[in-house]
């Protein structure tokens, strides 16, 4: 057989998240992240460019976790490590299927809604 594996991404174990934000609170801006971790390795790309509060953040950040867990100190744009981190990033981003959850917005019912108002979660 042959492996369906891309050569091109990390053997070892690779985490991939996305957050896509649309605040409750109308002064509180939209936020869209992607994120991927691998080794001690780990990139957050804002989409929007912008946190919460609206103020601009760069559009990628890179962290040696072995030295950094808590992500105080991004390495500098010219560490190889953080150009390694935005190509792995890409290549994953590269192979989401369209249509894939990242790229849909999920609907929620009236019982969900009434649970996450009862937690504080929406007004």
């Amino acid at each position: 057989g042959r492996s369906l594996r891309d050569p091109a991404l990390p053997r070892r174990r690779l985490l991939y998240a996305e957050l896509a934000s649309d605040p409750p609170d109308p002064s509180l801006s939209s936020v869209s992240y992607r994120a991927i971790a691998f080794d001690d390795l780990k990139c957050i790309e804002s989409l929007t460019g912008l946190n919460q509060f609206g103020q601009p953040i760069p559009r990628l950040q890179s962290f040696d976790l072995s030295v950094d867990p808590d992500e105080q100190s991004p390495l500098p744009a010219s560490d190889v490590r953080g150009r390694q981190c935005r190509l792995v990033l890409e290549r994953v981003v590269a192979r989401q299927p369209k249509g894939s959850p990242s790229t849909t917005k999920p609907s929620i019912g009236e019982e969900e809604r009434r649970r996450l108002r009862a937690l504080g979660y929406i007004q």
